[in-house]
């Protein structure tokens, strides 16, 4: 763990790296969990971070919910695992936390597509939950460290 200007950097696998206990207030995973080669290993990564969690903090977790966008989930060559924002529910709270907000359809897929990427697009977009429920394959739920 090196140290600069009061923030600390940690490198390593998610799944053995040291992780200090009740140092974190907040976590964000994103696109990361349906890497994972199996359901025990997301289990595993949740209990840690939540050991590594100080009480009341926050974990937020994105990535894509195969329930919406099944088609196109495993043209991304390294998805493994198909997971949706009720089995994201699951493992957060048998990892020892409360989900306070399931979001199953937050944003698209991808921002590829016919128009080009623009700040004020996506703006708006956040804008009209609406538009979520259209356009919306990726999930987000939110949970806290009990």
């Amino acid at each position: 763990m090196s140290r600069t200007s009061g923030i600390s950097l940690t490198v390593g696998d998610a799944l053995d790296v040291e992780l200090p206990d009740g140092r974190f207030d907040g976590v964000f995973v994103s696109h990361f969990l349906e890497h994972l080669a199996t359901p025990s290993h997301v289990a595993l990564l949740l209990r840690r971070l939540r050991a590594a969690m100080s009480t009341g903090g926050s974990i937020a977790v994105l990535g894509p919910n195969f329930r919406y966008c099944a088609p196109e989930y495993f043209d991304c060559a390294d998805h493994i695992l198909a997971l949706s924002h009720v089995s994201v529910a699951e493992h957060l709270h048998a990892a020892g936390f409360e989900v306070t907000t399931i979001l199953p359809r937050f944003l698209p897929f991808s921002f590829r597509g016919v128009l080009p990427p623009s700040p004020l697009l996506t703006n708006a977009y956040l804008h009209l939950p609406l538009a979520w429920r259209v356009l919306g394959k990726q999930l987000l739920v939110i949970a806290r460290a009990g």
